[in-house]
């Protein structure tokens, strides 16, 4: 790694964990999802032209996020479809919603009512 690419992975790891933000109360593991938007970081860095005129963040949001995904994908013991994924969502986030509502951790059958499944 060149050291101008050095730099703008060092000053650019804020944008990684903004991007990683995305993907909280997934029932993932954060440091994991992490470390594939540095790869996605550190392939933005070694593919960024400046002559372009573009911001170094317009190029490497895309492709760290592109590497949060394959890592997602890749890490999946079973592979579910994107409507499945969708309901895994919806009640996560109606889990997580229920757990402030009533004070304490939501039943499944109880979540799985909140979130219409």
């Amino acid at each position: 790694m060149r050291k101008n690419e050095k730099s703008l992975v060092e000053e650019n790891l804020g944008l990684v964990r903004f991007v990683c933000r995305r993907f909280q109360n997934r029932g993932l593991d954060m440091e994991d999802i992490f470390q594939a938007g540095c790869l996605g970081l550190c392939k933005a860095a070694e593919g960024f032209k400046e002559e372009l005129g573009f911001q170094f963040s317009t190029y490497a949001v895309p492709l760290i996020l592109g590497e949060i995904q394959r890592f997602i994908r890749s890490d999946a013991q079973v592979h579910m479809s994107r409507a499945a994924r969708e309901k895994q969502l919806r009640l996560y986030e109606a889990a997580g919603e229920l757990t402030q509502k009533l004070g304490r951790e939501a039943s499944l059958r109880e979540a799985a009512g909140a979130a219409g499944i």
